[in-house]
């Protein structure tokens, strides 16, 4: 969306961070935060800390930095593809973070409570594969019905 006031596309690009800044603040103030506390014991901590805080950085940012370099029908195009099938992606994304849940559960949560359970096993890839095969099927499904009705 273009800023009202701003004729000048790099002060409006400069304006939209500044507001969009506070609204990442709740996610990225504990992450800033433990980056600094955890390598303020040492300079080698300090350095490890931040350089994982410029990797979240970077990560958080790529799709805001790279999005504007698209040229404008691809944009549109991708957009409106997002919007087609954001009931799938929801879908999709919502069986990942369930895998993820369970993944942690069960390597960080019943090592602490049930002794000797181990969490080493070599079956890890098969749930990962399990769980890529589910979500990849429910974004098909998803894909295809909204192109049998019409999406």
């Amino acid at each position: 969306a273009q800023l009202p006031l701003m004729k000048n596309p790099y002060v409006a690009a400069y304006v939209y961070g500044l507001m969009f800044g506070p609204m990442t603040l709740p996610c990225t103030g504990p992450i800033i935060t433990g980056a600094l506390l955890v390598g303020a014991g040492s300079a080698p901590m300090l350095g490890a800390s931040l350089a994982n805080f410029v990797a979240f950085g970077i990560g958080f940012g790529w799709p805001l930095a790279l999005l504007p370099l698209i040229a404008l029908p691809v944009q549109r195009r991708l957009v409106s593809w997002l919007g087609k099938h954001h009931q799938v992606l929801e879908r999709a994304s919502g069986l990942l973070l369930i895998a993820v849940g369970v993944f942690g559960i069960i390597t960080e949560l019943l090592p602490h409570f049930i002794p000797d359970f181990a969490t080493d096993t070599p079956f890890w890839w098969a749930y990962w594969l399990v769980a890529a095969a589910l979500i990849v099927g429910v974004a098909w499904q998803g894909v295809r019905g909204a192109k049998a009705v019409g999406g």
